[in-house]
């Protein structure tokens, strides 16, 4: 397991930052970077979910609206192109409408990350290719 901190989660007014070291989470607001020396400072939790519920209740965010998913920057009938809150697109295959990237879940999902919605499309359109080719 890599012992460096990552953020797990993002949102407009805070982050979830996870701390390996210390087995568990810190939240933080939104542009505060965390780090292994100033971790100390910020609202700890053992696990994600209280982490989560936890700065939903001090930001005022429903954390129901959390599990929409990400705002669809591109779409066609084979697949769709989604931006994360930190500004990176990943695609989603129509046939896999289960595994939709979430504001709460993107970082789970599969595939790769791309730092433009031009290189998402075209990676969609070169992976639905390959699969199409076999």
């Amino acid at each position: 397991m890599s012992e460096a901190v990552k953020k797990v989660f993002q949102h407009a007014d805070f982050a979830i930052w996870h701390i390996p070291r210390a087995d568990g989470y810190v939240y933080e607001a939104a542009g505060v970077a965390i780090d292994d020396g100033n971790y100390h400072d910020s609202p700890f939790e053992e696990r994600y979910e209280d982490a989560l519920n936890a700065a939903c209740e001090l930001y005022d965010i429903d954390i129901g609206s959390l599990g929409i998913p990400l705002a669809v920057v591109y779409t066609n009938a084979l697949f769709s192109v989604y931006v994360t809150p930190e500004d990176e697109y990943c695609f989603n295959f129509a046939a896999d409408i289960e595994s939709v990237p979430t504001l709460t879940g993107y970082e789970q999902h599969p595939g790769k990350f791309y730092n433009s919605r031009e290189e998402a499309i075209i990676a969609a359109f070169e992976l639905e290719l390959e699969q199409r080719q076999g």
